[in-house]
């Protein structure tokens, strides 16, 4: 009875070791590979609308599609990090418009909303 609580008390040890090894090593796959966005990563849900400002001349939509974050410009999707030596702003936003008609001036107006917030910002 001893050695059996003793086996039990140890294997959940193991257990709890192994968990927080796994998830680091997963969080630091995920910094190695985004980089400076990693914070930007922790930050997009799936389930939110966000629009990229890209040089202050040109803007797209950001989508998480499975692990990988993307940047629709145009119907165009281009990984985030082949826009790593831009300047990029995300906003968080509710969408009231039609997406797919919008314009920079209508971008800039929903950057003054106040429902809309910064949320990235690679200065």
């Amino acid at each position: 009875m001893k050695s059996r609580n003793i086996f039990l008390i140890v294997f959940v040890i193991i257990a709890i070791i192994l968990s927080i090894l796994f998830f680091s090593f997963k969080e630091m796959a995920i910094e190695d590979k985004y980089g400076e966005f990693y914070e930007l990563y922790g930050k997009i849900d799936k389930s939110k609308n966000y629009i990229v400002v890209i040089n202050k001349t040109n803007y797209g939509f950001i989508e998480k599609l499975g692990n990988d974050i993307f940047v629709n410009v145009d119907n165009c999707y281009k990984f985030i990090l082949e826009y790593s030596n831009n300047q990029i702003e995300v906003y968080e936003f509710n969408s009231r418009e039609t997406l797919n008609t919008l314009t920079f001036n209508d971008i800039s107006t929903i950057k003054k909303r106040s429902d809309t917030r910064l949320i990235f910002n690679s200065n």
